[in-house]
């Protein structure tokens, strides 16, 4: 009978489902800026770019200058630092009953050639208030087109949890004026089913019962 404890353990494991999946996905067809999950056991928010340093700051996003990509427009007091009022966000909340693990992040970047040092993007969450990097990419320039990054993180919700990823720039040096485009962000991860207490209890009661007629 000493395994009892461990066979109780592994019922519990069996009756929680999990899943690997695409937890958030933006490819901004068409200039959107639409979730394209499809996820049932969590919600995703819409990309927000409305979190634009004012009028002669250190940059702007849109989806105008290339219709399929969202693009970062930085201007030329931009240089060497992140603006924490400047970014882009969006959010992913875990449905009640369900826990998450997102373990990667992943896009695609292309940078124009232009003067000045390579630009960096960098993704932050509010899990520790923003305060670290989650990625922190350079982007070499003169590319001929979009080139993939990845990126693993570990980063757990717990039922109902909602979190914020920002996504910031910074464009490697002062006097640069050019644009940035990321696509095809992608955030992955699972789902848990947190388990009723009354399906663990009858689970393990089934695995007494099965252990008395062994013996």
């Amino acid at each position: 009978m000493k395994n009892i404890p461990s066979l109780l353990l592994a019922t519990a494991i069996m009756l929680a489902s999990s899943h690997a999946a695409t937890i958030a996905e933006y490819n901004f067809t068409g200039g959107s800026l639409i979730s394209s999950d499809l996820g049932t056991n969590w919600t995703t928010s819409d990309i927000d770019i409305t979190s634009n340093a004012a009028a002669g700051g250190n940059g702007s996003f849109d989806t105008t200058s290339l219709a399929d990509a969202l693009t970062y427009n930085w201007l030329i007091s931009d240089g060497n630092t992140i603006t924490l009022t400047n970014f882009a966000s969006f959010t992913i909340q875990a449905d009640p009953g369900y826990n998450m693990t997102l373990t990667q992040i992943s896009f695609r970047a292309y940078t124009p050639a232009s003067p000045g040092a390579n630009p960096t993007v960098y993704f932050r969450s509010n899990a520790d208030g923003f305060a670290n990097n989650l990625v922190a990419q350079d982007l070499p320039k003169s590319q001929s087109g979009f080139l993939p990054y990845l990126a693993t993180i570990s980063d757990t919700l717990g039922a109902s949890d909602v979190r914020e990823f920002r996504l910031y720039f910074d464009s490697g040096s002062a006097g640069n004026a050019n644009d940035i485009y990321i696509d095809d962000i992608q955030i992955t991860g699972t789902a848990t089913a947190i388990p009723e207490p009354s399906a663990v209890l009858l689970g393990g009661i089934g695995t007494l019962a099965l252990l008395r007629r062994r013996r």
